[in-house]
């Protein structure tokens, strides 16, 4: 997990992370990603860019995302690149 301090190294699987009360910004965006709201920077229909990054939208999360990020009022906070 690379956080903006350090990085780590998990021993628990990414679902046990998603809807977690600890972090509960979170959102799983491919089967090897998480990524918090807070941190995204922008997003188009493949990618979420975060800090440089970027990090792709897996088919199966895709819908689930940009759900997320329409009802979580993202889309007008973030610049969406087209």
């Amino acid at each position: 997990m690379a956080t903006t301090n350090e990085d780590y190294y998990l021993t628990k699987s990414l679902r046990h992370f998603v809807g977690s009360m600890l972090v509960p910004n979170l959102i799983r965006i491919h089967r090897s990603f998480l990524v918090n709201f807070e941190h995204i920077n922008s997003f188009d229909h493949f990618f979420v860019y975060i800090d440089g990054y970027q990090l792709p939208i897996g088919a199966t999360y895709r819908a689930k995302f940009l759900k997320s990020i329409n009802c979580g009022g993202l889309l007008r906070k973030k610049r969406v690149r087209e």
